[in-house]
């Protein structure tokens, strides 16, 4: 029920979103404003069906004959005014465009395999628009503490076990080619972390915003890997 509910709330908002969208991968149950969240039941990322059926279609675009000119006198200066004409349905021109400017995968990737991976990151970059970005964030096994890389792999057992070098492989592996490393570790156990912004994508799950940083009752702090795709 609760997951027939989540694709409802899906769809309905995305017949009424402004584009360009900004969705939520993997997480339904995560709602931040200005975001559409979707679930793997309804949205596998691995499955470029399920990507045409929601975002592989086409908006009406601007062209020169529905661009008129008038002349209008404003503060006794008469100046040329454009205007959008009144064009008839048949005569509006319709283009596929991709219309999803951010994706957030908050704790997705490390559930699939190399191949998975490589697969939804094409199917994404289909749909962004140019200089749109993907927000990845997953367990970072980089972490210089053993504590938590044991701790993520009692969590996430037989998972996909990644470091900023592997995922960005796998985004090359994809198509693409500019990279901004958010958060993580280096291969001599550097924790590097640059400026990056919520409405872009929020990672809850980081160095910023993980309440146990907060407590600091462990002996370490919590992070993950965070990094932005851009097409």
């Amino acid at each position: 029920m609760k997951l027939f509910t989540n694709k409802y709330i899906f769809n309905h908002q995305l017949k009424r979103c402004v584009y360009p969208i900004k969705i939520i991968v993997g997480a339904s149950g995560d709602r931040y404003p200005g975001w559409l969240s979707t679930e793997k039941s309804f949205l596998d990322i691995t499955n470029p069906d399920h990507w045409k059926k929601y975002f592989d279609f086409s908006i009406p675009v601007t062209t020169e004959n529905q661009i008129g000119e008038m002349t209008e006198t404003i503060d006794g200066v008469e100046q040329k005014i454009k205007y959008y004409k009144d064009v008839p349905e048949e005569k509006i021109e319709y283009r596929k465009t991709p219309m999803i400017s951010n994706i957030l995968a908050d704790h997705v990737f490390q559930e699939l395999t190399a191949e998975e991976s490589i697969a939804a990151l094409k199917n994404m970059r289909r749909y962004l628009t140019d200089g749109g970005r993907i927000r990845i964030a997953v367990p970072d096994f980089g972490h210089r503490e053993r504590k938590f890389v044991s701790l993520m792999q009692q969590i996430y057992p037989n998972k996909q076990n990644h470091n900023f070098q592997s995922m960005i492989n796998l985004c090359r592996a994809a198509g693409f080619k500019q990279f901004q490393l958010k958060e993580y570790f280096d291969a001599g156990g550097l924790f590097y972390i640059s400026t990056w912004y919520r409405i872009d994508g929020y990672c809850k799950r980081s160095f910023w915003y993980d309440p146990n940083n907060m407590i600091g009752d462990t002996g370490m702090f919590w992070s993950c890997l965070i990094m932005d795709v851009i097409k």
